[in-house]
């Protein structure tokens, strides 16, 4: 599996150079959008799979019994592999969640504060569960942006999605307007990108779903490094939220740019 995901990672070097430069835009620490559709931010971590972490997840739940409660066990699917399908340990307004398995530590916000808050306790989170878990490295670090918002089918000053992510359409639509049916829609863009000294790929996954009478466009944003020590993972985090957001900064039109910047509902940093 990881040497596949290197040899896939490797193919896609080619595309590295002319990706650098607007790589290199964003990376402070972003814009504020207090209006970002954002369903949930998550901070994953990948390492190579020990039987042994089953036995300690119950030190991990010990841990972080008073912030995180609940526990929520697999529902797997047919052929699913028992190992790989985490555990969850979620809070009592379920806004937050650390999922376990045996190759993976996942830390997910369904209520997103911003970045500096979020990394604060992602990252403590993360590391107290890894330190438990004891990996000899990390084979990925991801930071992963899921928004979801409704889209017009007619104009009714909504916005259309070609006038949200202009930088998607030409990678996952087929051509023609979205005025009609809504077109089926699951697609997946990765590149790769090297900096901070460190590498990895950037991508996005968009999709669109009916949900009742309504069209739903999901767009999955994500900055990955591939491999780093465990003692790196507070710098390998803000170098694939850098990554990521710089993506999303590529796609988005200034129409939806403004739109996610007005101050409606809660303020909360999203860069």
């Amino acid at each position: 599996m990881q040497s596949s995901r290197r040899a896939n990672l490797a193919r896609r070097r080619s595309t590295q150079a002319q990706n650098s430069h607007s790589l290199m835009v964003s990376m402070g620490s972003g814009p504020k959008y207090p209006n970002q559709q954002l369903r949930s931010v998550s901070l994953e971590t990948y390492f190579p799979g020990e039987l042994g972490s089953f036995s300690r997840f119950g030190a991990v739940q010990e841990a972080l019994r008073e912030s995180l409660p609940n526990l929520f066990v697999p529902n797997l699917q047919p052929g699913e592999p028992v190992a790989l399908r985490p555990f969850q340990l979620r809070d009592v307004e379920q806004t937050k969640s650390l999922a376990l398995a045996v190759n993976q530590a996942t830390y997910v916000s369904f209520r997103y504060p911003g970045y500096d808050s979020f990394a604060a306790e992602a990252v403590t989170m993360v590391a107290g569960a890894l330190a438990h878990l004891n990996p000899t490295k990390l084979n990925r670090v991801v930071y992963r942006y899921e928004n979801e918002l409704g889209i017009a089918r007619e104009a009714k000053g909504e916005l259309g999605i070609e006038r949200i992510f202009p930088g998607a359409i030409s990678n996952v639509f087929v051509q023609g307007d979205m005025a009609g049916p809504a077109k089926a829609l699951d697609a997946a863009v990765e590149h790769a990108w090297q900096a901070d000294g460190f590498e990895g790929a950037r991508g996005f996954h968009a999709r669109t779903e009916n949900v009742g009478s309504s069209l739903v466009f999901k767009l999955t944003v994500f900055g990955a490094v591939e491999g780093c020590a465990v003692a790196d993972l507070d710098r390998a985090t803000a170098t694939a939220h850098r990554v990521g957001l710089n993506l999303f900064e590529a796609l988005i039109s200034p129409a939806f740019r403004e739109f996610i910047s007005a101050n409606q509902g809660e303020s909360a940093d999203a860069g």
